[in-house]
C-alpha cells in the first residue's frame, strides 16, 4: 500500500496546479536508491502525468532559496524546483505522459552518468548582462 504521506497542490492560479504523491516505492538508478513520486500537473489544456524517481544521495548545487531564486519558496534542490520543492533529492529518472495537440506522448529521461567533484567557480559566474527573473512555472507550461 503506497504511503501517500506527501501530497499537495502547488500554485495559486486556478488553471495550473501541481500534485505530488510519494508512493513509497523505490528503484535503484545508476547505483543510487531513488524514491518514486507520481506527479500530476493540472493545466487548462488537460493534465500532464509524470513519475519521478529522486535520490537524496545526489546533490547538485546549493539548495534553491527565496534569496537566490528570485522569490521562489526555499529549500529545493536545483532538480526539483519545478515541483515546488515537494520532492526530496535530485531526479534521476522522469517519465512524462501527456497529450500534445492530439498526440499521446511518453518522454523518459534517465541519468546515465554522474561525475562527482567540483566545478571551477569561474565557469559558474553569471555574466553581468544576465537578467535574473523570478521563476514562473506557468510560463514553462506555455500559459
Amino acid at each position: 500500500m503506497p504511503e501517500n504521506d506527501k501530497s499537495a497542490s502547488a500554485a495559486d492560479a486556478d488553471d495550473f496546479k501541481i500534485e505530488v504523491i510519494k508512493t513509497g516505492k523505490t528503484e535503484t538508478i545508476y547505483g543510487y536508491s531513488c524514491a518514486e513520486h507520481k506527479i500530476t500537473i493540472f493545466t487548462k489544456e488537460g493534465p500532464i502525468n509524470a513519475i519521478v524517481w529522486a535520490s537524496k544521495d545526489v546533490e547538485i548545487g546549493k539548495p534553491i532559496t527565496a534569496k537566490n531564486a528570485g522569490g521562489m519558496a526555499g529549500g529545493m534542490s536545483a532538480g526539483t524546483f519545478m515541483y515546488d520543492g515537494q520532492i526530496e533529492g535530485y531526479p534521476l529518472k522522469t517519465e512524462m505522459i501527456m497529450n500534445q495537440m492530439g498526440m499521446n506522448m511518453t518522454i523518459i529521461m534517465t541519468v546515465v552518468n554522474i561525475d562527482e567533484g567540483t566545478i571551477d567557480s569561474e565557469k559558474m559566474r553569471v555574466p553581468s548582462t544576465y537578467d535574473i527573473k523570478p521563476f514562473d512555472a506557468k510560463s514553462m507550461m506555455g500559459q
